[in-house]
């Protein structure tokens, strides 16, 4: 029998009518022969809320606790869930992550996943009861709940299918699939059926919210069959593919990405590798923050410039203020309100007129370009956060990618969506 793990997040449980909607789906394929184990987020709106409960109370909380009470938000989602499935005649139970198996490295707000012990999910299997799970969330050593990272659940999700072996892991989100831009900010944006799971990383890394960029590392990682679904109208969604080789030494640009409130952070005048730079990198990887940097010599110093999303500067900010109180040599430049727009496609270092492209595009639009990175996956520029959707509908308009056709427009209808 064909086993699924499906994922369900916010957009697609914004009430209990659509959780009925959900589990009415489930249904379907359980009647159909199909094995499900389902992952799901908090209701919408619900982690914001519980964050707000929190910053009423107290500026400065226990991050133990913090994690606590974030999680309540995936269990009440899941205990409602197994209720809706059972009112249908489904047999359901729910897990959390310590009766799951989800066990992480112990950094609460950030934490990663170390391993699974998927042997109470099979049971479950086994016994024809659906396992329904708490996203978001692992299990540190002391026995504490500590949550990945807002978009966590997706990362549940891949990684318990990668440790059960899944013939695919279906992704629900509220729209049709992937867009080759934000469909919300360029109307023209057009679905892209399949895409290569090097450029769904890229997309993800860039900005795309579709899915959390950790859980597409992991299904990369670990060849995880990986589908976003549409929750509420049916369509094949977009499918992640593993085989690219017929893009070979082709340009090509395929979609743009962007991230709004981005900090970039220059650090000069670092002396030592040893009790500055590498003490400044155990400051950061404590925290469990993804920050994009370069590191660069210059005569007897270091430069350090950083890219960053705004929470994680907020989150960071005073332990930087301590951290370069004590290193009165070091100079720090720190520029917020920005945005990053990124073209993502093939090769698109190996033909250098793709650069001058972007830069001739912003430059007709009037967008000053204050910083720009090329590799051969993406060129990303930095630009001021007002700019951002001019940057976002030009760039996709100068390379046409509402016309493009994909890379492939094959569609596999193996597995129901």
């Amino acid at each position: 029998m064909v086993l699924l793990v499906q994922k369900y997040g916010g957009g697609s449980l914004t009430d209990l009518s659509k959780l009925e909607t959900v589990a009415k789906k489930v249904k379907c394929h359980v009647d159909s022969g199909y094995r499900i184990v389902l992952v799901l987020s908090a209701l919408q709106g619900e982690t914001d809320r519980l964050i707000g409960l929190v910053n009423l109370l107290t500026p400065s909380c226990p991050q133990r606790e913090y994690d606590a009470l974030l999680a309540t938000g995936e269990q009440a989602a899941a205990c409602l869930m197994v209720m809706a499935l059972s009112r249908l005649g489904v047999r359901a139970q729910t897990l959390n992550a310590w009766q799951a198996g989800i066990y992480g490295d112990g950094v609460h707000s950030r934490a990663s996943i170390h391993r699974i012990d998927a042997s109470r999910i099979q049971t479950c299997i086994d016994a024809e009861v659906i396992p329904v799970i708490t996203g978001f969330q692992a299990v540190g050593d002391d026995l504490s709940v500590t949550t990945l990272g807002r978009g966590g659940s997706d990362t549940t999700a891949v990684a318990l299918a990668a440790a059960l072996g899944a013939d695919e892991c279906q992704v629900y989100v509220d729209v049709p699939g992937i867009f080759t831009a934000d469909p919300k900010v360029d109307a023209s944006a057009r679905l892209i059926h399949r895409v290569p799971i090097a450029q769904m990383l890229a997309y993800a890394n860039l900005g795309a919210k579709v899915m959390q960029k950790r859980a597409v590392a992991c299904a990369a990682k670990y060849r995880v069959p990986l589908r976003i679904c549409p929750t509420f109208i049916e369509g094949p969604g977009t499918v992640m593919e593993y085989e690219n080789d017929h893009v070979i030494e082709k340009t090509l640009a395929t979609a743009v990405a962007h991230a709004n409130q981005q900090v970039v952070m220059q650090l000069s005048g670092l002396r030592s590798l040893q009790s500055d730079v590498t003490d400044l990198y155990e400051l950061i990887g404590s925290y469990g923050c993804d920050i994009e940097h370069t590191l660069r010599q210059s005569h007897d110093d270091y430069h350090l410039d950083c890219v960053m999303s705004g929470d994680d500067h907020q989150l960071l900010k005073s332990q930087f203020e301590r951290w370069l109180a004590c290193r009165t040599h070091v100079q720090c430049r720190t520029t917020q309100n920005l945005a990053r727009v990124s073209v993502i496609g093939f090769s698109m270092v190996k033909d250098i007129a793709m650069t001058r492209e972007v830069v001739n595009c912003c430059r007709r639009a009037n967008i000053q370009v204050r910083y720009l990175f090329a590799t051969d996956n993406a060129i990303s520029i930095i630009i001021d956060q007002a700019y951002v959707e001019l940057g976002v509908r030009s760039l996709h308009q100068h390379f046409s990618l509402d016309k493009q056709q994909a890379v492939t427009t094959a569609q596999s209808e193996l597995i129901p969506a």
